[in-house]
């Protein structure tokens, strides 16, 4: 049984009324928004497909035979699957490499309505990651040159940084912590998941960098500075909240150590949080799951209910309420988990991009203590939108303008006091002549590839992590929640993270949802044999 549906079609000829012009201008409307739905509906079949294994020159059959006699090749190039510049013949069309070319827009609708486009997953069905390493792409000019020089070895952030894949004998924490000691703040709770934070192997590389380069630790609400160079952890409830803050600075110490141009200690950067993010969550699922629980979207941000594909954990919730077990597995099987779990954590890149793309801010902190602010949004009304209030830190006055060009000193004076409006004009006219001016980065398509890729590598572990409780407790006879805390789904789970981190470090063109499947499967074949 399939889900497409066979559309039946006849030769009759059909007599229809003449339409009026404005009437068949109203038709054709309506015909383009339903080839746009058709097309969007193909595209998503047609990744379906290949993610399930068909090759594209099947697809193309089937396109061939259902269609008749239409250049299939030609019509998935115009789907959007295949760029013009990538060949498709019998010779190639298997190469992974010519798989990646081809990029799927998708659309990605927040729950408030704002459609953005996302043009990450490959034809394949697949998220790659850039191949451009991103994460650490040296800035050009570097603001702060006193934390620099990189790592003698590779910390491992994409596949490998907080995952406990690879462990340090307690011993050997215990000697740094102890050759350090005076750089450490005295903090028992926090002291002791450090501790435990520093057993994953490529932390402590991180940490025992930190310390050399003459860091400390203190403890109190999360916050890294480069100079002094400190890192500020430890008011979180819990060991996970103590650890993950920690994991989460660290990488802030990381990509300063490396000049990366995404960090935002360097001057192009901002959007280390976004990577950071993810890396955050794949240290929470983990946790969570080695700890015998089910990752919850108190911690893991992307199983929210965010888009209108609904949240993770909701469905999940659903699921095990009802203990619909079969349920649970084909939602956790279909695409449409690995779509949600990506897309939810994306549209905020997507949302950032929007913003700057669209808008900017004018800021000016005026003599008699209020904020005024200037936002000059292409979308906006044609009317100057005016907004006044209080606030604890003070009064702000907020002007929306849809172009800079319709205000004027009559619109500012009431709120200006007298001396300060001719700097205000001048800035303004800076502003009409530098479109650019004070307009927030924007993070660009490579980046947003390798953000969506570790959303992927996220959610493919989750994935098979639920999709192996399913199993455990169909065959156990235990609830799906108790599953977690039994011996045997702890070795499993471990095994398997340990060897999707190898294969994706060792091949990051592998199809990590593909891979994590198969990793998966095989450690399932002798448990269902």
């Amino acid at each position: 049984m399939n889900n497409f549906e066979t559309i039946e079609t006849s030769n009759s000829k059909i007599e229809e009324p003449e339409q009026t012009l404005e009437e068949e201008k109203k038709f054709l409307e309506q015909d383009e928004k339903e080839l746009h739905g058709l097309m969007q509906g193909l595209r998503s079949h047609v990744g379906v497909l290949l993610h399930r294994g068909f090759s594209m020159v099947a697809i193309m059959g089937l396109l061939s035979g259902a269609l008749g006699k239409v250049n299939a090749e030609e019509l998935v190039k115009q789907v959007g699957f295949v760029e013009p510049k990538v060949q498709i013949d019998d010779a190639n069309i298997e190469d992974r490499d010519v798989m990646r070319e081809g990029r799927v827009a998708e659309s990605v609708q927040h729950n408030f309505g704002n459609i953005y486009e996302l043009q990450s997953r490959s034809i394949d069905g697949e998220f790659y990651p850039s191949g451009k390493n991103t994460i650490f792409e040296r800035a050009e000019s570097p603001v702060d040159i006193l934390v620099s020089g990189g790592f003698a070895e590779d910390p491992q952030i994409l596949h490998r940084y907080a995952m406990f894949v690879e462990t340090i004998d307690v011993e050997d924490v215990d000697s740094l912590l102890e050759e350090h000691s005076e750089q450490i703040q005295d903090d028992q709770g926090a002291q002791e998941a450090l501790r435990e934070a520093l057993q994953d192997k490529f932390v402590y590389l991180v940490a025992k960098q930190f310390l050399e380069d003459g860091g400390e630790f203190y403890f109190g609400r999360g916050r890294y500075t480069p100079d002094p160079l400190g890192i500020i952890f430890g008011d979180n409830a819990g060991a996970q909240g103590i650890q993950k803050t920690l994991i989460h600075e660290l990488q802030h110490y990381a990509f300063d150590k490396q000049d990366a141009a995404i960090s935002e200690i360097e001057a192009s950067g901002g959007f280390d949080h976004n990577f950071i993010g993810a890396i955050d969550d794949r240290f929470d699922i983990i946790y969570a799951i080695s700890h015998g629980e089910i990752p919850s979207s108190d911690d893991v941000q992307p199983m929210s209910n965010y888009t209108i594909n609904g949240g993770i954990e909701e469905q999940i919730n659903d699921f095990l309420e009802n203990n619909d077990i079969s349920g649970l597995q084909q939602f956790v099987e279909s695409d449409k988990f690995i779509t949600t779990y990506v897309q939810t954590d994306m549209v905020t890149c997507l949302s950032i991009n929007e913003h700057a793309k669209n808008s900017r801010y004018l800021i000016f902190e005026l003599s008699n203590g209020a904020v005024l602010r200037l936002k000059e949004d292409y979308r906006a009304a044609d009317e100057i939108d005016v907004n006044t209030f209080d606030a604890q830190s003070g009064k702000y006055i907020d002007f929306t303008v849809n172009n800079l060009e319709s205000l004027s000193i009559e619109n500012l004076e009431q709120f200006v006091p007298d001396g300060e409006l001719d700097n205000i004009i001048d800035s303004i006219e800076l502003h009409k002549n530098d479109p650019d001016k004070s307009r927030g980065p924007m993070i660009n398509n490579d980046q947003i590839d390798d953000i969506a890729y570790l959303n992927a590598y996220n959610a493919s572990i989750l994935q098979q992590s639920i999709r192996l409780a399913a199993i455990l407790s169909e065959k156990m006879g235990v609830s799906v929640e108790d599953v977690y805390r039994h011996e045997q789904y702890q070795e499993i789970f471990t095994t398997f993270i340990k060897e999707l981190s190898d294969k994706q470090s060792a091949d990051e063109k592998s199809p990590v949802n593909q891979s994590a499947r198969q990793i998966m499967d095989s450690q399932l074949a002798s448990l269902l044999s």
